[in-house]
């Protein structure tokens, strides 16, 4: 759970900083990282559901597949709240990609501290 909600907070510094940069309004910003915070919680919850029920769930390959999964739907929902916030498609797609690259390396040294600390887990 934990690991869950600083991974929303990093996330979210995230889209807001980077939706800053692109349109250099902190209203807007604001509001995509309000919104995607709570969208993203949604989505994110569904995804681990299907996940948790799928029939490869403790295989290789879901471990492969999984963040691909999660990083489409994450993404499209970052394209249909700036692009309805921006009122500009091109915007929202060029936040969406930056954001493919900058949650992939977050996530990687988020994942990779959490694993170092080993916070919550069992001795």
């Amino acid at each position: 759970m934990f690991k869950s909600i600083s991974w929303r907070f990093f996330g979210s510094l995230d889209t807001f900083f980077l939706s800053l940069l692109i349109i250099d309004d902190i209203n807007i910003s604001l509001k995509i990282t309000f919104v995607e915070t709570i969208s993203k919680t949604v989505f994110y919850y569904f995804h681990e559901r299907f996940w948790f029920s799928s029939s490869v769930s403790n295989s290789k390959t879901r471990h492969f597949i999984k963040p691909f999964t999660w990083r489409l739907i994450a993404s499209l929902d970052t394209l249909l709240i700036s692009t309805t916030l921006f009122n500009d498609i091109k915007l929202g797609f060029q936040l969406s990609l930056y954001e493919i690259f900058t949650k992939i390396v977050l996530y990687y040294l988020h994942d990779k501290l959490w694993y170092q600390s080993k916070f919550g887990l069992d001795k």
